[in-house]
């Protein structure tokens, strides 16, 4: 898929071809809330995609890394990467605020 900055969309399951030279790593949590009974499971399955040190050195050097949030460090992201990213993260979440108030507010004018 072309983009006119020449950006590319590509999906894969391997983590390391993901990462490599990736301009953005971005992560969810595993479980979310109202999911707790798949827990277990969740984290068994997902434990191969956490978000650390290691991943983001393939990624470009100054690649953004961004995290909804709540994160739960040490699954979906470790705790250092989340706080060398923690600016980043917060920022991402504050303005999210922001889109959602203005959604609401187109949606009830």
């Amino acid at each position: 898929m072309g983009f006119k900055n020449s950006g590319r969309i590509v999906c894969t399951d391997d983590l390391e071809t993901a990462a490599s030279g990736a301009d953005l790593l971005y992560t969810d949590v595993w479980v979310s809330m109202g999911k707790e009974a798949e827990a277990a499971e969740r984290i068994r399955l997902l434990a191969g995609y956490q978000i650390n040190r290691t991943l983001v050195q393939l990624a470009k050097p100054g690649a953004l890394v961004m995290h909804c949030l709540p994160a739960y460090r040490g699954k979906e992201i470790d705790e250092a990467t989340f706080e060398a990213n923690a600016q980043t993260i917060f920022d991402q979440a504050e303005n999210r605020l922001h889109v959602q108030k203005a959604i609401l507010e187109w949606t009830v004018s």
